[in-house]
């Protein structure tokens, strides 16, 4: 069985990067907390607290980052995706001539950070919400181009 060429990719996207922020706060604070405590502390404690720190930033750290850059945004020329995870993949589809209503919303911390969620909805109730994305409104108006392209072309293969 011959396989399907795949649609061209029209966007990659992913969450704004601001939601490092308080980790990375946190990475610091337990490197001087680990290093101060290192040097203070006497012989079999200082390894103790070295090892603690480190456990608290790969727990505070790492699963927040990994979790930042396990989810994905992608925008073909036929569909929008939302792929998340890493060990364990998750994958939601929305076909873009059944798109809709395009909606952006942005709270106010998403508005100083020039960022803010994008929502799909389509014809049968389906729905599809890019998260926390930067410029969403300039991802809105190419979500707009898209779907009039996929409209177009599913509308042109029927004649």
């Amino acid at each position: 069985m011959a396989r399907r060429p795949r649609d061209p990719v029209v966007a990659r996207l992913r969450p704004h990067g601001r939601r490092m922020l308080w980790p990375t706060v946190l990475l610091v604070l337990l490197a001087g907390g680990g290093a101060a405590a290192a040097s203070a502390l006497p012989e079999p404690w200082n390894l103790v607290a070295v090892g603690g720190a480190a456990l608290l930033a790969l727990v505070g750290w790492w699963a927040p980052f990994v979790r930042w850059r396990g989810t994905r945004y992608l925008v073909t020329t036929r569909k929008a995706m939302v792929v998340t995870g890493v060990l364990t993949r998750s994958r939601q589809e929305l076909p873009l001539a059944s798109c809709g209503d395009v909606t952006v919303s942005r709270r106010m911390l998403q508005r100083l950070a020039g960022s803010g969620d994008v929502r799909l909805a389509a014809s049968g109730g389906q729905e599809l919400v890019l998260r926390d994305v930067h410029t969403p409104d300039l991802v809105a108006e190419m979500l707009h181009e898209a779907i009039a392209d996929a409209r177009r072309e599913s509308f042109d293969g029927l004649f």
